[in-house]
């Protein structure tokens, strides 16, 4: 039987090696497996990027979960954490950062300085806008394979803001930069240097409608100095959270994106949930109970290759 549907608010994380093709290109010859060179670069990017992010989690005081592996992408990791105090968001977004600039100087030492890392984090919010589903493959050996994965208006936009990161600079999303202005602003605590970097448009997102761009640096001291050059500034706190209250009410569809929120009974509740998600919400329990009886059943008939599995895992968990 699948879990009950209710509130919840991830991050995401996406991280990408800038330079790639040129580097593969250079380094064609073969290793004593056969296998080209440039093999051992991915090798060592997949299997050791999470484990630093979890690390610096752990070393700035994270509490809870750590963000962990939700799947790989040509050169790109994508991770998801699932957010249960408010705080946690700014833990991980440093941690993510700390992570990030620390494996690039990894990289340049041990393979090539031509290469560089580009990150992105944003935050989505389920079930009302975006969904958790699980994909069942063909069962071997009588065991089922259970993959899962995240879909939605909001998963999309990630994606196309992660086309706007560079190895300088971390992209975040309008509602990220959000919370982590109302963060600041109730815990009194200095901002972590937030750049608006002007409007894009994200191709099929928000009807076309420019989105706000928001970044922080990755740590390179050559930015900070370029910046200070151009005279880029960080943007004002409080200006950043009326600017994307503004934007969000200017989209005008709660199905599509709000102010993120954590929906709880306790004193980890957090922000405003709107009371259409709280009718959605409850209409989807009502599903979900009527469904939970079929559903077992369907269990007992056995695993069927390719099966989506909507009835509650896409319930699950909101922005």
């Amino acid at each position: 039987m699948s879990l009950e549907p209710r509130s919840c608010l991830r991050l995401f994380f996406s991280v990408d090696i800038a330079g790639s093709t040129a580097y593969k290109s250079k380094n064609q010859n073969e290793r004593s497996d056969g296998r080209p060179h440039w093999l051992s670069l991915y090798e060592s990017f997949f299997a050791e990027f999470s484990v630093r992010f979890t690390s610096e989690w752990t070393d700035l005081g994270g509490r809870g979960a750590p963000a962990s592996v939700w799947k790989l992408a040509g050169d790109e990791i994508l991770m998801s954490q699932e957010v249960c105090l408010i705080n946690d968001v700014w833990t991980a977004v440093r941690a993510f950062k700390k992570a990030l600039y620390g494996y690039q100087e990894h990289i340049h030492q041990k393979h090539d300085r031509g290469l560089g890392l580009k990150g992105t984090i944003w935050c989505a919010g389920f079930p009302v806008i975006n969904s958790e589903i699980e994909v069942r493959g063909s069962a071997e050996e009588g065991n089922t394979t259970v993959v899962r994965d995240f879909i939605g208006p909001t998963i999309d936009a990630g994606f196309r803001l992660a086309r706007h990161a560079t190895p300088a600079r971390i992209v975040l999303s309008p509602e990220l930069a959000w919370l982590l202005s109302k963060r600041v602003e109730e815990s009194g605590e200095t901002m972590i240097g937030l750049y608006y970097d002007g409007d894009v448009e994200l191709k099929g997102v928000f009807g076309g409608r420019p989105v706000p761009l928001f970044s922080i640096d990755a740590g390179d001291p050559l930015e900070r100095t370029r910046n200070a050059i151009s005279g880029r500034k960080t943007a004002q706190n409080d200006s950043i959270g009326a600017f994307i209250e503004s934007f969000v009410q200017s989209i005008g569809n709660p199905t599509l994106t709000t102010l993120p929120y954590l929906a709880s009974t306790d004193e980890a509740g957090w922000g405003v949930q709107p009371e259409q998600h709280v009718v959605e919400l409850a209409q989807m329990r009502k599903l979900w109970a009527e469904a939970s009886g079929e559903k077992a059943q369907w269990d007992d008939r056995g695993s069927e290759g390719g099966a989506v599995n909507l009835a509650a895992p896409s319930l699950r968990g909101e922005l």
